[in-house]
């Protein structure tokens, strides 16, 4: 019941929604005579990844400035970006033009999975993680609130492979000023049962190390038969191919065994961003306790190159599971709406804004009329938002209606009570309350209850005639 989740919000919003409503029974129409049917056969992945991803690059900054980001946000910003050269007590930074974005030219990026791009998993992780420098990411660093117009700053080393050789080994400044942000659209929370249960089918674990391996190692490094401290590292993880160190560094662990210890000496060049280490050999021994490859299993094993790109076609195939009774609706054409159905549904949306209003008025001091300007735009807002809500609810419940009965499925009041039971129970549990279901069901509403019900066992049935998705868990 992965949909049915979404009603404990609703329930919380409703309060005394449908107290004083009866029960309107949709069963007893002949649908025939309020709605017809569109195709409810046949759809394609691709119509879905364009509700995706039309819904995912919605601006939310109009609504709130600052968040905690983590991976599923994406963000457009400036950036100065400054090489830092240290000389004495005497620091000095020097902009690097071709990686600044500043005025009217912004950058973009989606922070979707943080090893999509080795090379840029450091920077991205400075919008997650609260650190002044990158070198901090793998403490305890926790998460970075970041607000539109307000810019932060970190140092990065740049990496020995960096693609601007002018950057290669240097230290970097960067400065970022957040101009808008999008939040995700079914984050990795929500394909996390899916994902897991294709590792679980598919070990990720690797014996011998490549390119790409995410590798978790114990490395000892002396210089000159003295320990370097900053070089002895326990339970150090990093991408083979992109270690701090170098390509000599890499190279000489790639093809050997997890388990075994590699011993190897690196010599670094003379103008290396590490005084400790730059113009000597470094003597090291690294020890590989453990190596994961997601990228080379999915690719063995479904039609998708990377970790990326399945949990973005998982995210499209749950666009699809929550959207689909949607689409149909859309595909449908409306005769008539009954005048009771759609009396109760505007209850439930007057409802639910009313109790909106009366919570901003209680929290902030508004007077009523600056919470309906700031909630809904003025009066004819707060109208308009409760007219086109019980519009849609009804229509797409005469829709829902009209699916069972074309699909011969059945939905018994013992299935209701079933289901009534259980999302009390998740309800209570959630909010730490104590319902019946009968308070429960006084609370939400019979009729818009059985809807979410039936429209969870439709999303479930019909998810299955998408062509081109990758197979995704549902509930039976």
């Amino acid at each position: 019941m992965k949909k049915i989740i979404s009603l404990l919000v609703i329930a919380a919003m409703l309060v005394t929604a449908l107290a004083s409503c009866g029960t309107y029974d949709v069963r007893k129409l002949n649908l025939d005579e309020y709605v017809r049917l569109g195709d409810y056969s046949t759809f394609t992945a691709e119509e879905f990844a364009q509700k995706y991803y039309e819904g995912r690059d919605v601006d939310v900054t109009n609504s709130q400035v600052s968040y905690n980001v983590n991976w599923g946000y994406s963000v457009e910003f400036n950036l100065v970006c400054e090489i830092v050269t240290v000389d004495g007590d005497k620091t000095t930074y020097t902009k690097f033009d071709e990686l600044c974005y500043e005025g009217d030219k912004t950058a973009k990026i989606n922070l979707y999975e943080d090893t999509q791009d080795a090379n840029r998993c450091a920077f991205d992780s400075s919008f997650v993680y609260d650190v002044d420098n990158m070198a901090n990411i793998g403490s305890s660093a926790g998460l970075r609130t970041i607000t539109v117009g307000t810019a932060f700053s970190f140092e990065y080393d740049m990496p020995y492979n960096c693609k601007y050789d002018e950057l290669k080994n240097q230290t970097v400044n960067f400065t970022v000023t957040p101009v808008k942000i999008w939040a995700p659209l079914y984050s990795d929370d929500e394909i996390v049962d899916t994902l897991d249960a294709f590792i679980a089918d598919h070990p990720v674990t690797q014996t011998v190390l490549a390119v790409g391996d995410q590798v978790y190692t114990d490395i000892t490094a002396t210089i000159d038969g003295e320990a370097w401290e900053d070089g002895t590292l326990s339970g150090h993880t990093f991408m083979l191919g992109y270690s701090q160190w170098s390509t000599d560094f890499d190279d000489a662990l790639v093809g050997h065994k997890v388990g075994e210890t590699v011993s190897f000496s690196v010599s670094f060049p003379s103008d290396w961003n590490n005084a400790d280490i730059a113009g000597k050999t470094v003597d090291f021994a690294v020890t590989t306790r453990s190596s994961v490859n997601y990228d080379r299993t999915i690719a063995a094993n479904t039609t998708y190159s990377s970790l990326y790109e399945y949990k973005e076609a998982l995210r499209v195939a749950y666009c699809a599971l929550y959207d689909i009774i949607s689409v149909i609706a859309g595909r449908s054409e409306l005769i008539e709406v009954p005048a009771e159905l759609l009396k109760q549904f505007k209850a439930i949306y007057k409802s639910q804004a009313d109790n909106t209003i009366n919570d901003y008025m209680a929290s902030v001091g508004a007077t009523k009329d600056e919470a309906f300007e700031y909630l809904f735009g003025g009066k004819d807002g707060y109208e308009v938002f409760i007219n086109e809500n019980a519009d849609a609810s009804a229509f797409e419940t005469l829709v829902v209606y009209a699916l069972f009965d074309a699909l011969h499925l059945r939905y018994s009041d013992e299935m209701y009570q079933s289901d009534l039971q259980k999302l009390t129970d998740k309800y209570n549990s959630y909010y730490q309350s104590d319902y019946t279901t009968k308070q429960f069901e006084k609370l939400n509403g019979e009729l818009l209850l059985r809807l979410v019900f039936m429209e969870d066992i439709l999303c479930n049935d019909r998810i299955h005639h998408v062509e081109g998705l990758p197979e995704i868990i549902t509930e039976e």
